[in-house]
């Protein structure tokens, strides 16, 4: 990897992004909790404030936001600014562009976490005993959140940086990018019929923390490698993105997949239908899948003609 990696790249990629590392820290702190819970264990004489589940990782809406912003700014900013024009003129390979910018995009998100960690550690080796004789807790739930949310960042940027480099428009990578994150949630919640299955998912992965390891380090593994495929294939002067129509047909169909699950979803979810039959979801994810392929082709069209 190092090999890869170029000095001039990292630092310009590290300057137009090293100030998302404040709102990373804000919205996704433990710190806070930590004090207040050990703050009502020294104020009240019973109950338990802390347990496995106060650290089971899920990413918040706000953190995912920062994440998709994150990914455009590194994949999209070069393109407003014809920076990808410029790159192409130096002695820097594709390979090189791409790591520094996911490489950097990783540190700014890694640097909050673990000062977060070392805070909470801190915390919690000041009042380890009054912890361990209020609750069944102990430091490994602490470190196995951390590790664990540093690799679902992290997996969630590599996602979102592939979709923006394929999309070649900001917005609509964005939102195909949060379709893709949400498609695992909306298929277990049609499984649990709509009900509180989220929180099982979660739970189940939080206990088996070398499996759910194991299956995001494949998954960040995975779309790195489409990221450096799909970046190789584009013309740095022209960022125009050259694909087959093989690939360009698999990808509109996973897309549409997605949207239309998530869609179909979302929709029971606001109308207050979490018993539905299988059949109504089924259909209400054939209509959502067919305008979903539809309007990607229109909306990719309009792209394409608009840089003509």
């Amino acid at each position: 990897m190092k090999k890869y990696l170029n000095k001039a790249l990292l630092l310009k990629e590290w300057k137009s992004i090293w100030w998302m590392m404040i709102p990373i820290f804000i919205f996704s702190s433990r710190i806070n909790f930590m004090r207040l819970s050990i703050e009502s264990m020294k104020t009240y004489q019973t109950g338990s404030y802390l347990s496995r589940e106060s650290f089971y990782f899920s990413i918040t809406a706000i953190v995912l936001i920062v994440i998709l912003i994150i990914a455009a700014l590194l994949i999209c900013m070069d393109r407003k600014t014809n920076g990808y024009e410029i790159l192409s003129q130096m002695p820097y390979s594709k390979t090189e562009i791409i790591a520094a910018k996911w490489f950097v995009g990783v540190i700014v998100m890694a640097i909050p976490l673990i000062i977060d960690f070392i805070v909470v550690t801190y915390l919690y080796c000041s009042n380890k005993e009054l912890i361990t004789t209020r609750s069944v807790f102990c430091f490994g739930y602490i470190w196995q959140y951390y590790i664990i949310a540093i690799l679902s960042c992290v997996s969630t940027l590599t996602v979102f940086m592939f979709i923006q480099c394929i999309t070649n428009n900001e917005f609509f990578g964005g939102v195909l990018g949060i379709c893709f994150i949400m498609l695992p949630q909306s298929i277990g919640s049609f499984i649990g019929r709509f009900a509180a299955v989220e929180d099982t998912v979660i739970h189940y992965f939080s206990e088996r923390f070398l499996l759910s390891s194991a299956l995001i380090i494949i998954l960040i593994a995975s779309f790195l490698f489409l990221l450096l495929q799909s970046f190789r294939s584009i013309r740095l002067e022209e960022d125009i993105i050259m694909i087959s129509k093989k690939l360009e047909f698999i990808f509109k169909c996973t897309v549409s997949i997605s949207v239309g699950i998530t869609s179909s979803s979302i929709v029971l979810r606001l109308l207050r239908i979490y018993t539905a039959r299988s059949i109504i979801f089924f259909i209400l994810c054939l209509v959502f899948i067919m305008t979903a392929y539809y309007v990607y082709n229109l909306v990719d069209r309009i792209i394409k003609l608009s840089k003509f």
